[in-house]
């Protein structure tokens, strides 16, 4: 935090804000744990706020102080969040004479952005299935939107293929419900021996069952669908060199999963001719 002064400069009493925020005297790589302190410190902020919705609580100069900007610029690059607005800050602390390090709040933040956006947490990410981290949306040649999208596309076929495993009780459901369709229908050919009202509900009978039939095809030919889209997206990106880098850390995996695809590509085909037939 900097004192307002006609040089700008911060008092001699504050040069332990100074210290705190200073990268080169810290080190590039040196950032330390979110301090009790500082979390107690934007706690009372974000109390103050919320308490007078729009407007903004004056904090106390100790707690201005206590604000380490170059700790709050790398809990936030850390996590791959994009930097937050200091204007609060400024408001809150302005009638103590006492503005952000907004420079040593950026230096770390960018030095946070560098540790976390990588290929890896990026891959991690998108396995898992979790947010992409739009702080790295400024770090392009760090390699984590390839990863997260790799990841996500992974993460997309095993679910996928997954959701195919569970409808094969339905393929088993379609090839009966298309034996009895078949009978049902070679037997209508002697309703001329019912009653008018009896044709009318074998007619509806043999109509719910193709009804039943089709419901559970549409269902098995989405899921279809959806994994072959699922394949040809991993497949677009997996024909990225980084891919097949000997340094790729991801190599053992991958093959596990390319595997699975071609094993898909092979039985999807077969499995959808045999929907068509009453066997």
């Amino acid at each position: 935090m900097k004192r307002l002064s006609a040089t700008n400069e911060a008092a001699p009493s504050k040069a332990r804000m100074n210290a705190a925020t200073d990268g080169d005297a810290r080190g590039q790589g040196d950032v330390r744990p979110f301090s009790p302190a500082l979390a107690a410190a934007v706690m009372s902020l974000l109390a103050a706020v919320s308490m007078q919705g729009c407007g903004v609580t004056p904090m106390t100069e100790e707690a201005c102080l206590d604000l380490d900007w170059a700790e709050m610029g790398a809990e936030r690059g850390l996590r791959g969040q994009e930097p937050a607005s200091l204007y609060r800050y400024e408001q809150a602390c302005a009638e103590h004479g006492l503005v952000p390090d907004s420079d040593a709040y950026a230096r770390a933040h960018r030095r946070g952005l560098d540790a976390y956006c990588t290929l890896e947490n990026g891959y991690a990410g998108g396995r898992g299935g979790g947010r992409y981290a739009r702080g790295c949306a400024s770090a392009p040649r760090s390699g984590y939107r390839y990863g997260y999208d790799l990841g996500l596309a992974v993460r997309d076929v095993l679910d996928r293929s997954e959701t195919r495993n569970r409808l094969m009780s339905g393929r088993t459901e379609v090839r009966r419900l298309n034996r009895e369709i078949s009978q049902n229908e070679m037997l209508s050919g002697m309703d001329f021996l019912q009653s008018g009202e009896e044709r009318e509900r074998k007619r509806g009978e043999l109509q719910a069952l193709r009804d039943r039939r089709d419901g559970l095809l549409d269902e098995i030919e989405e899921s279809y669908d959806a994994l072959s889209e699922a394949i040809r997206r991993y497949e677009g990106l997996a024909s990225n060199p980084i891919r097949h880098s000997p340094e790729f850390p991801f190599r053992s995996e991958l093959m596990r999963v390319e595997l699975e695809i071609q094993r898909l590509k092979v039985d999807m085909p077969m499995e959808r001719q045999m929907l068509r037939f009453p066997l």
